[in-house]
Protein backbone atom coordinates (compact mmCIF):
# COMPACT_ATOMS: atom_id res chain seq x y z
CA UNK A 1 0.00 0.00 0.00
CA UNK A 2 1.41 3.33 -1.19
CA UNK A 3 1.43 5.84 1.80
CA UNK A 4 0.51 9.16 1.05
CA UNK A 5 2.96 12.00 1.63
CA UNK A 6 2.10 14.77 3.53
CA UNK A 7 1.29 18.33 2.36
CA UNK A 8 4.06 20.59 2.47
CA UNK A 9 3.45 24.04 3.86
CA UNK A 10 4.47 27.46 3.25
CA UNK A 11 3.55 31.22 4.72
CA UNK A 12 1.24 32.98 3.26
CA UNK A 13 2.36 36.06 1.29
CA UNK A 14 -0.59 37.95 2.53
CA UNK A 15 0.76 37.16 6.37
CA UNK A 16 3.98 38.05 5.36
CA UNK A 17 3.38 41.12 4.42
CA UNK A 18 0.46 42.11 6.64
CA UNK A 19 1.42 40.23 10.08
CA UNK A 20 5.32 38.79 10.16
CA UNK A 21 7.23 41.62 8.20
CA UNK A 22 5.16 44.56 10.52
CA UNK A 23 6.28 42.32 13.54
CA UNK A 24 9.95 42.48 12.65
CA UNK A 25 9.77 45.88 11.89
CA UNK A 26 8.06 47.38 15.45
CA UNK A 27 10.30 44.82 17.37
CA UNK A 28 13.54 47.54 15.64
CA UNK A 29 11.12 50.39 16.26
CA UNK A 30 9.79 49.28 19.42
CA UNK A 31 11.32 53.08 21.41
CA UNK A 32 9.28 54.91 19.01
CA UNK A 33 6.08 53.06 19.15
CA UNK A 34 6.31 53.37 23.31
CA UNK A 35 6.94 56.78 22.83
CA UNK A 36 4.29 57.27 20.22
CA UNK A 37 1.24 56.00 23.18
CA UNK A 38 3.15 57.49 26.05
CA UNK A 39 2.10 60.62 24.30
CA UNK A 40 -0.81 59.28 23.92
CA UNK A 41 -1.71 58.05 26.84
CA UNK A 42 -1.06 61.42 28.64
CA UNK A 43 -3.72 63.47 26.55
CA UNK A 44 -6.17 60.77 25.18
CA UNK A 45 -5.41 61.96 21.35
CA UNK A 46 -2.57 60.84 19.18
CA UNK A 47 0.27 63.08 18.94
CA UNK A 48 2.19 65.20 16.86
CA UNK A 49 5.41 64.23 15.62
CA UNK A 50 7.04 67.29 16.87
CA UNK A 51 5.66 65.97 20.44
CA UNK A 52 7.58 62.77 19.66
CA UNK A 53 10.55 64.27 18.75
CA UNK A 54 10.45 66.52 21.99
CA UNK A 55 9.98 63.66 24.13
CA UNK A 56 13.02 61.56 22.80
CA UNK A 57 15.00 64.71 22.81
CA UNK A 58 17.69 63.11 25.39
CA UNK A 59 18.19 60.90 22.60
CA UNK A 60 18.75 63.40 19.59
CA UNK A 61 19.38 60.03 17.19
CA UNK A 62 15.89 58.72 17.46
CA UNK A 63 14.38 62.26 17.61
CA UNK A 64 15.35 63.52 14.50
CA UNK A 65 14.45 59.84 12.83
CA UNK A 66 10.90 60.11 13.83
CA UNK A 67 9.43 61.63 11.21
CA UNK A 68 11.02 59.40 8.05
CA UNK A 69 10.34 56.29 10.24
CA UNK A 70 6.33 57.40 10.61
CA UNK A 71 6.54 57.44 6.95
CA UNK A 72 8.06 54.02 6.48
CA UNK A 73 5.95 52.22 9.77
CA UNK A 74 4.03 49.17 7.89
CA UNK A 75 0.57 49.92 7.12
CA UNK A 76 -1.11 46.88 10.12
CA UNK A 77 1.49 48.62 12.60
CA UNK A 78 0.25 52.94 12.21
CA UNK A 79 0.45 55.74 9.14
CA UNK A 80 0.90 59.55 9.32
CA UNK A 81 -2.35 61.46 9.39
CA UNK A 82 -1.18 64.38 8.66
CA UNK A 83 1.03 66.05 11.19
CA UNK A 84 -0.11 63.45 13.47
CA UNK A 85 1.45 59.81 14.77
CA UNK A 86 -1.30 57.42 14.63
CA UNK A 87 -0.81 53.47 15.83
CA UNK A 88 -2.94 50.69 15.42
CA UNK A 89 -3.92 47.83 17.95
CA UNK A 90 -1.26 45.69 17.07
CA UNK A 91 0.96 48.08 17.30
CA UNK A 92 0.43 48.59 20.64
CA UNK A 93 0.41 45.01 21.76
CA UNK A 94 4.27 45.78 21.29
CA UNK A 95 4.22 48.38 24.61
CA UNK A 96 3.80 46.79 27.40
CA UNK A 97 2.14 50.09 29.04
CA UNK A 98 -0.30 49.85 26.11
CA UNK A 99 -2.00 46.15 28.54
CA UNK A 100 -4.54 47.29 30.21
CA UNK A 101 -6.42 49.21 27.43
CA UNK A 102 -6.03 46.49 25.37
CA UNK A 103 -7.33 44.39 27.71
CA UNK A 104 -10.27 46.50 28.43
CA UNK A 105 -10.38 46.60 24.22
CA UNK A 106 -10.83 42.95 24.37
CA UNK A 107 -13.51 43.12 27.02
CA UNK A 108 -15.11 45.78 25.29
CA UNK A 109 -15.29 43.25 21.50
CA UNK A 110 -16.76 40.18 23.61
CA UNK A 111 -19.48 43.23 24.80
CA UNK A 112 -20.02 43.35 20.99
CA UNK A 113 -20.12 39.21 20.24
CA UNK A 114 -23.07 39.40 22.81
CA UNK A 115 -25.01 41.80 21.00
CA UNK A 116 -25.04 40.04 17.71
CA UNK A 117 -27.74 39.19 16.21
CA UNK A 118 -29.53 41.04 18.30
CA UNK A 119 -33.48 41.13 18.57
CA UNK A 120 -35.61 42.66 16.37
CA UNK A 121 -35.51 43.91 12.97
CA UNK A 122 -33.27 46.59 13.70
CA UNK A 123 -29.22 45.99 13.44
CA UNK A 124 -27.41 45.29 16.92
CA UNK A 125 -25.03 48.59 18.12
CA UNK A 126 -22.63 48.83 20.67
CA UNK A 127 -22.83 52.14 22.49
CA UNK A 128 -20.00 54.38 24.22
CA UNK A 129 -21.90 55.64 27.43
CA UNK A 130 -23.11 52.15 28.05
CA UNK A 131 -19.69 51.05 27.62
CA UNK A 132 -18.70 53.67 30.13
CA UNK A 133 -20.77 52.65 32.50
CA UNK A 134 -20.70 49.10 32.23
CA UNK A 135 -16.69 49.27 33.00
CA UNK A 136 -16.73 52.50 34.96
CA UNK A 137 -14.32 54.47 33.34
CA UNK A 138 -13.57 57.66 33.82
CA UNK A 139 -12.97 59.91 30.95
CA UNK A 140 -9.72 60.41 29.68
CA UNK A 141 -9.35 56.11 30.07
CA UNK A 142 -13.11 56.49 27.96
CA UNK A 143 -11.63 58.40 25.09
CA UNK A 144 -8.78 56.41 24.71
CA UNK A 145 -10.73 53.58 24.08
CA UNK A 146 -13.30 54.82 22.17
CA UNK A 147 -10.51 56.02 19.55
CA UNK A 148 -9.02 52.16 19.44
CA UNK A 149 -12.39 51.06 19.35
CA UNK A 150 -12.80 53.74 15.92
CA UNK A 151 -9.64 52.18 14.28
CA UNK A 152 -10.60 48.28 14.55
CA UNK A 153 -13.73 48.56 12.08
CA UNK A 154 -13.22 45.00 10.78
CA UNK A 155 -16.56 43.77 12.63
CA UNK A 156 -18.45 47.43 12.59
CA UNK A 157 -20.68 48.86 9.79
CA UNK A 158 -20.49 52.02 10.22
CA UNK A 159 -21.86 54.48 13.12
CA UNK A 160 -21.76 57.51 14.70
CA UNK A 161 -20.18 60.05 17.52
CA UNK A 162 -17.56 60.79 19.08
CA UNK A 163 -15.00 59.92 21.71
CA UNK A 164 -15.66 63.06 23.51
CA UNK A 165 -19.87 62.18 23.84
CA UNK A 166 -21.52 59.04 23.01
CA UNK A 167 -21.06 56.62 20.45
CA UNK A 168 -22.21 53.87 18.42
CA UNK A 169 -21.30 51.20 16.05
CA UNK A 170 -23.44 48.45 14.10
CA UNK A 171 -22.59 44.86 14.84
CA UNK A 172 -21.75 43.38 11.65
CA UNK A 173 -21.79 39.04 11.40
CA UNK A 174 -17.88 38.97 11.08
CA UNK A 175 -18.17 40.05 15.37
CA UNK A 176 -19.04 36.20 15.60
CA UNK A 177 -14.57 35.69 14.44
CA UNK A 178 -14.23 36.97 17.82
CA UNK A 179 -16.31 34.82 19.99
CA UNK A 180 -13.64 32.56 21.50
CA UNK A 181 -10.67 35.38 21.67
CA UNK A 182 -9.21 35.17 25.52
CA UNK A 183 -7.18 38.17 25.10
CA UNK A 184 -5.53 40.78 22.86
CA UNK A 185 -3.05 37.76 21.21
CA UNK A 186 -6.12 36.04 20.14
CA UNK A 187 -7.92 38.75 19.31
CA UNK A 188 -4.90 39.89 16.72
CA UNK A 189 -4.53 36.24 15.38
CA UNK A 190 -8.63 36.49 14.77
CA UNK A 191 -8.60 39.64 12.88
CA UNK A 192 -5.44 39.00 10.69
CA UNK A 193 -7.17 35.47 9.98
CA UNK A 194 -10.27 37.78 8.66
CA UNK A 195 -7.89 39.43 6.87
CA UNK A 196 -5.29 37.58 5.36
CA UNK A 197 -6.64 33.96 5.66
CA UNK A 198 -4.67 31.23 7.28
CA UNK A 199 -1.18 31.48 7.82
CA UNK A 200 0.21 28.39 6.21
CA UNK A 201 -1.16 27.67 2.81
CA UNK A 202 0.06 24.58 0.59
CA UNK A 203 2.94 25.07 -1.26
CA UNK A 204 3.00 24.24 -4.74
CA UNK A 205 3.93 20.64 -5.64
CA UNK A 206 6.78 20.41 -8.06
CA UNK A 207 5.91 18.75 -11.61
CA UNK A 208 5.70 15.01 -11.97
CA UNK A 209 9.26 13.79 -12.20
CA UNK A 210 10.38 11.55 -15.17
CA UNK A 211 11.04 8.05 -14.37
CA UNK A 212 13.82 6.43 -13.52
CA UNK A 213 16.46 5.94 -16.42
CA UNK A 214 19.08 3.49 -16.68
CA UNK A 215 22.81 4.57 -15.32
CA UNK A 216 25.92 3.40 -17.24
CA UNK A 217 26.57 3.26 -20.98
CA UNK A 218 23.00 3.48 -22.40
CA UNK A 219 22.57 7.35 -20.56
CA UNK A 220 23.67 8.72 -23.50
CA UNK A 221 19.92 7.32 -25.20
CA UNK A 222 18.47 9.81 -23.20
CA UNK A 223 20.12 12.57 -23.73
CA UNK A 224 18.53 15.92 -23.75
CA UNK A 225 21.36 18.05 -25.36
CA UNK A 226 23.00 17.06 -28.77
CA UNK A 227 26.61 18.50 -28.96
CA UNK A 228 29.31 18.22 -31.58
CA UNK A 229 30.53 15.24 -29.92
CA UNK A 230 27.15 13.89 -30.80
CA UNK A 231 26.95 14.33 -33.96
CA UNK A 232 30.30 13.21 -35.11
CA UNK A 233 29.17 9.97 -33.35
CA UNK A 234 25.77 9.65 -34.89
CA UNK A 235 27.30 10.48 -38.18
CA UNK A 236 30.24 7.45 -38.10
CA UNK A 237 27.77 5.58 -37.23
CA UNK A 238 25.24 6.19 -39.77
CA UNK A 239 27.97 5.29 -42.21
CA UNK A 240 28.63 2.02 -40.44
CA UNK A 241 25.43 1.17 -41.19
CA UNK A 242 25.12 1.97 -44.63
CA UNK A 243 28.86 -0.08 -45.45
CA UNK A 244 26.60 -2.90 -43.84
CA UNK A 245 23.60 -2.64 -45.80
CA UNK A 246 25.73 -2.08 -49.53
CA UNK A 247 27.83 -4.59 -48.48
CA UNK A 248 25.02 -7.37 -48.33
CA UNK A 249 23.24 -5.93 -50.98
CA UNK A 250 26.44 -6.74 -53.06
CA UNK A 251 27.15 -10.49 -51.77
Amino acid sequence: MRRSRAAQTRRSPQWVQGVDDPEAWAVSHQWLLEAAFAAFDRTAEWPLIEDVQRDLAAEPERAVAVPQLVLDIPPSLGARMSQRVELTVRALAHVPDAAPLLELLVLVMREAVSLYPGEGPEQPALRGSQIKEHFDLDDATYRKLSTLVFSEGWFFNGGGGSGDGDWHRFVRGEILHLREVPDIDGYLDAVARYRFGAPEIEAPRDSARAPARWAGPYRWLYKRDVTVIDLLLITVLGGIVVGIVVWLLTR
